[in-house]
This record gives structure tokens, C-alpha cells and sequence, in this order.
């Protein structure tokens, strides 16, 4: 009866190792899944659109924003997607939000002009 027990609380204490391991997977998977920064979608999405795959990089570059709302290279590059797929109108919100944090961002500014003079709004 003795070695039952001992057996049980044994295979218990392995399931509960196995439990506890898992768990610090899923958190060190979790948090390389929030590790990959604003920048590192970005990236992935300009891959995705110069191969092509314009949605998925749209849907990536607005992931991108999402997980950091203050990176300004991802607002400008989103608003390049929209440009690139003749969705100028779009495009606008996304670089005055692109200038907003970086004053300095000379594309943003440069694309934002082009699509005013493009809307004749100058």
C-alpha cells in the first residue's frame, strides 16, 4: 500500500513538473510572441507586400500599430500600403499620425504632400 502511494504521489509530482514546465513554454512562447516588437512586423510586412501578399502585409503593418500605437515607422508604412494600392484617402490619417511622433520624418511629410496635390487639396 505503502509503494502505491509513494508511486501515486510520485507520478503526481512528475505530472505536476510536466504541468509546470508546460506552463513556462507557453509564457516564454507568449512572451517571444510579444518580443517580436512593432519593428520586426514591419519588417515582415514589407516582405509579405513586395512578394505580393498585399492583405497580409496590410493585416501585419496594422498589427504592427496595434502592439506599439508610438512607432511611427509603422504608421508611415502602413500608410505606403494604402498609397501603393491606390487607397490614398487612407494613406492621409496614417502619415499625419507618422508625423505626429516623428516631426522629423521627411517621407511622411513627402507622401503627405503628394496625395494632398493628388486629391487637389492643394
Amino acid at each position: 500500500m505503502f509503494l502505491t502511494g509513494f508511486r501515486f504521489s510520485l507520478a503526481a509530482c512528475r505530472l505536476g513538473k510536466f504541468f509546470f514546465i508546460t506552463a513556462l513554454i507557453l509564457a516564454a512562447h507568449t512572451v517571444s510572441a510579444a518580443e517580436e516588437t512593432s519593428g520586426e512586423r514591419i519588417d515582415r510586412a514589407l516582405k509579405a507586400f513586395s512578394s505580393g501578399q498585399r492583405n497580409a502585409a496590410m493585416v501585419l503593418a496594422t498589427k504592427a500599430i496595434e502592439a506599439d500605437s508610438k512607432n511611427a515607422r509603422a504608421w508611415f508604412v502602413r500608410g505606403r500600403f494604402y498609397e501603393e494600392t491606390r487607397e490614398s484617402a487612407k494613406a492621409l490619417p496614417d502619415y499625419d499620425q507618422a508625423l505626429k511622433l516623428d516631426q522629423e520624418m521627411a517621407e511622411a511629410r513627402q507622401h503627405r504632400g503628394f496625395i494632398h496635390f493628388k486629391l487637389a487639396h492643394i
